[in-house]
C-alpha cells in the first residue's frame, strides 16, 4: 500500500547560495524522494534525489536563482520501494546581496606651508604683552584635496575664505589677527569645511571638516597648538658643528739632570691645534676629567668663530694661561719661567725656537705646525697625561628662541644642547707612535748588517764562547716624537733612546745592543753549535805556528779551536770530522716605548739571519779583519775584536769580518 503524500512542504531557510525545504513527516515512510527542477515543468530529465530526513537543501547556487522542488514519501523496502504521489511543488529563490553603499569621499586633508625663515603668525613691534598682536602670514600656501571654506575660529565675525582643490594662498587678501599672548599659549585654530555645488549652483558645506592650529613658529593638524621647543631656534635648527684636531710635535724627553733623577721634562706634551666648522659662533669649555695622577679641570676658554675649518685660538684677553694650568703649557715669559710675566705670558706655546724647533728648524723632520698651536701636558714626576681626559664642549651663541619684541615665559630654559668632542676620539697618539717606530726601523734596520763582538775562546767556566750583537737602529731620526725608547730584550721598561744616545763610549752613553749567544760552554746545540772557528795562530811574518804574544794573523789547520773536546774539533770530512760552517735564522723580540706619560709601547719581532764560515774566508776581506791584539797573552783576547769599520780596501757589503754574514729585517 502506498504511503500518504507529504504535506506542509515549504522553504525554511534561504542564503545567497542555498535553499532549504522542510515538510511534515509521513507515518510509515522509510525515506523521501525529492525532485528538483529549474522550471515548473517536471519531467524525467529533472534530478531525483532522496532524503532520510524531512528536509532537503540545494547548494552552490548563484544569487537570485529560483529552484522548484516536490517531494514523495517512500514505503515498502529499499529493494522495492512504494512511492506516494508527488506533492505540489514549492519554489525557492536564493537571496540577492544588497548593492554596495556609495563610496565615501576622502576625508578633508590640508597642509599649511610657511615660507622658509618666516613665521605662520607674524608678530608686530609692540612690547606690551597685553596688546601685542600677530597677523596670519599672507604668504602661507595651503594645499587642499577638495574645495572647501577656511575659517578663523578665534574670530567671531570673520568670513570664510574659499579654497580650491590643489594650491591656494587664501590669506593674501585678509588680515586675520590674534593677540600674541593667545598665539603663544594656545595657538590659533583654522576650520576647513568641504563644500559641494548645490542645487542653486552655489557652494554649500557638506559637514566634512578638518582643523589646523598654528603657534608662533609652526602649524599642525588638529585643534592643539604645536609644542614650542629649542628646535624653533633658527640657530639651533641648523647647528651641526664638526671639529678636527691637528697634531704636531710630541715632546717626550726625559730630564736627565742629576737633581731631577731622570724625571720627565717640565715641557713634555703634545702640540695640538683645533679647527672648528660651525654655522654659528660658539662658546667653548675645556674639560680635563678622569685624568690619572692629575687635576680634573673645567675652564671656560675663548669662543670659537662661525665658519668652515676655522683655527681655534686658545687664548684671548679674557682667558689667561694661568686658568689652564696645569693641563696646558703656558709660554715662557721674559723672566724665563713657565707662565711668566713677560710680553708673551698670555699665549700658550708649542715647540721651542731656533735649532730645537721641529717646525722648520734644524731637526731631521720639519713638521707642519698646527695653526693656533698649544701644548697639552704629559709631564711631571707623577707622569700625568692630561691628553687622555681632554675634551671641549661647544655651545652655539645667540641660540635663544625669540619671536617679536617680547621674551615670553614659554621660551625660558630653551637652549641648544651642547656638543662635546674628546681629543682621544680624534687622535690616537699611540697609533702615531707605532708609525714612528716603523719609520725608525725602516731607516735603521732594513737590510742592515749586525756587528760581531766579544768573540772569545772559552776557558774553564766561561759562559760565552761567541756572541752576536744587534745594535739599536743607528740611522733612525725623529719624525714626530722627541725620543723613542728601546729595549733589546723585549721585556721590562726600555731604557735607551735611539734618537739621542750615541755609540760614543767616551761620553759614557751607548745604545744598548741585543746580544745573541751563538755557542756556549756546555756545547748547547741551540744553533747547531753555530760559530766554531778553525784558525792557526802565528806571529806576523812567521811561517811556523807560534804562541808568542804580539800581533797575530789567522790561518786554517782543519780543527776547531773553540771546540770543547778533541773528538769534535774536526772541521772537514777529509780529516774525519763534521764541517764547522753553519747558518741559522732566529726571531728576536724588541720593545719600543714613548717613554712619557703617554704610555705607548710597540713590540716588534725581528728576523736575524746569519751565515758562518769557520775558515774565515767568506768573500773578500782585508788582512786586518784577522788581526788580533794578544799583548796581554790571555785566552780571552785570543781572537780579539773584529774591525767594525771599513777604513781601507774593499770588503763585501753586509759581512762581519770574514767569518760571519748577518742581516736584520
Amino acid at each position: 500500500m502506498a504511503p500518504a503524500t507529504p504535506t506542509g512542504l515549504h522553504v525554511d531557510e534561504v542564503t545567497e547560495t542555498s535553499i532549504e525545504w522542510h515538510w511534515n513527516a509521513v507515518e510509515g515512510a522509510l525515506a523521501y524522494a525529492v525532485q528538483i527542477s529549474m522550471d515548473e515543468m517536471f519531467d524525467a530529465t529533472d534530478t531525483i534525489d532522496h532524503s532520510l530526513e524531512n528536509h532537503y537543501t540545494v547548494s552552490d547556487l548563484e544569487p537570485g536563482t529560483s529552484v522548484y522542488l516536490r517531494v514523495a514519501a517512500a514505503a515498502g523496502t529499499l529493494e522495492a520501494p512504494i512511492l506516494s504521489p508527488w506533492s505540489t511543488h514549492v519554489t525557492g529563490t536564493a537571496d540577492v546581496p544588497p548593492p554596495p553603499p556609495p563610496p565615501m569621499p576622502d576625508p578633508v586633508m590640508v597642509g599649511f606651508m610657511v615660507p622658509d625663515g618666516e613665521f605662520p603668525m607674524e608678530p608686530d613691534d609692540e612690547d606690551d604683552k597685553e596688546t601685542a598682536m600677530a597677523t596670519v602670514n599672507h604668504d602661507i600656501m595651503v594645499m587642499s584635496n577638495t574645495s572647501a571654506v577656511i575659517t578663523a575660529m578665534w574670530l567671531d565675525d570673520a568670513n570664510g575664505v574659499s579654497l580650491a582643490s590643489g594650491e591656494n594662498m587664501p590669506f593674501a587678501h585678509v588680515d586675520w589677527g590674534a593677540l600674541q599672548a593667545d598665539v603663544v599659549s594656545d595657538g590659533v585654530t583654522f576650520m576647513i569645511q568641504r563644500t559641494t555645488m548645490g542645487a542653486n549652483q552655489e557652494m554649500e558645506p557638506t559637514g566634512d571638516v578638518a582643523y589646523v592650529t598654528c603657534g608662533p613658529f609652526a602649524c599642525m593638524d588638529g585643534a592643539d597648538a604645536p609644542e614650542i621647543s629649542i628646535a624653533d631656534s633658527a640657530v639651533c635648527a641648523g647647528w651641526d658643528p664638526s671639529v678636527e684636531l691637528e697634531v704636531g710635535w710630541v715632546n717626550n724627553e726625559i730630564d736627565t739632570a742629576p737633581d731631577t733623577d731622570g724625571m720627565q721634562d717640565a715641557m713634555d706634551g703634545v702640540d695640538l691645534g683645533w679647527r672648528t666648522t660651525s654655522s654659528a659662533g660658539m662658546s667653548v669649555t675645556h674639560h680635563f676629567s678622569g685624568v690619572a695622577n692629575g687635576q680634573n679641570l673645567k675652564v671656560s676658554g675663548p669662543g670659537a668663530g662661525k665658519g668652515t675649518s676655522e683655527a681655534y685660538a686658545m687664548t684671548s684677553s679674557s682667558v689667561g694661561p694661568s686658568k689652564y694650568s696645569p693641563a696646558l703649557f703656558q709660554d715662557l715669559g721674559t723672566d724665563g719661567a713657565v707662565g711668566g710675566t713677560g710680553d708673551d705670558a698670555d699665549s700658550l706655546v708649542c715647540a721651542g725656537t731656533g735649532a730645537t724647533d721641529p717646525y722648520g728648524g734644524s731637526t731631521a723632520n720639519a713638521l707642519d705646525k698646527p695653526e693656533e698651536c698649544f701644548r697639552v701636558n704629559t709631564r711631571g714626576s707623577t707622569k700625568t697625561n692630561y691628553l687622555s681626559g681632554y675634551s671641549i664642549e661647544l655651545q652655539a651663541n645667540a641660540s635663544a628662541v625669540g619671536w617679536g619684541e617680547i621674551d615670553w615665559d614659554a621660551f625660558d630654559d630653551l637652549t641648544c644642547d651642547s656638543m662635546t668632542f674628546a681629543a682621544s676620539d680624534l687622535v690616537d697618539v699611540c697609533d702615531l707612535f707605532a708609525d714612528e717606530v716603523e719609520q725608525a726601523l725602516d731607516a735603521g734596520w732594513a737590510g742592515s748588517k749586525g756587528t760581531a763582538v766579544n768573540f772569545v775562546l772559552a776557558t774553564g767556566d766561561a759562559d760565552t764562547l761567541m756572541t752576536l750583537e744587534i745594535p739599536a737602529p743607528t740611522s733612525a731620526s725623529s719624525y714626530r716624537f722627541a725620543t723613542n725608547w728601546f729595549n733589546p730584550s723585549g721585556k721590562g721598561d726600555p731604557g735607551t733612546d735611539i734618537y739621542n744616545d750615541t755609540d760614543d763610549t767616551t761620553d759614557g752613553v751607548q745604545r744598548a745592543p741585543a746580544t745573541l749567544a751563538l755557542l756556549d760552554a756546555d756545547d748547547d746545540p741551540k744553533f747547531g753549535d753555530f760559530g766554531k772557528v778553525d784558525f792557526e795562530k802565528r806571529a806576523a811574518g812567521d811561517e811556523a805556528p807560534s804562541t808568542d804574544a804580539g800581533s797575530w794573523v789567522f790561518g786554517s789547520d782543519g780543527t776547531a779551536e773553540n771546540a770543547n773536546s778533541a773528538t769534535d774539533n774536526k772541521c772537514s770530512d777529509d780529516d774525519g770530522g763534521e764541517a764547522c760552517d753553519a747558518e741559522f735564522t732566529e726571531m728576536m723580540e724588541f720593545t719600543f716605548a714613548s717613554g712619557s706619560a703617554l704610555g705607548c709601547k710597540e713590540t716588534v719581532m725581528v728576523e736575524v739571519t746569519c751565515t758562518w764560515d769557520a775558515n774565515g774566508e767568506m768573500g773578500r776581506y782585508r788582512a786586518d779583519d784577522h788581526e788580533v791584539d794578544g799583548a796581554d797573552g790571555s785566552p780571552g783576547s785570543f781572537f780579539g775584536d773584529f774591525e767594525l769599520t771599513e777604513t781601507g780596501g774593499d770588503r763585501t757589503a753586509g759581512y762581519i769580518g770574514a767569518f760571519a754574514k748577518c742581516t736584520v729585517n
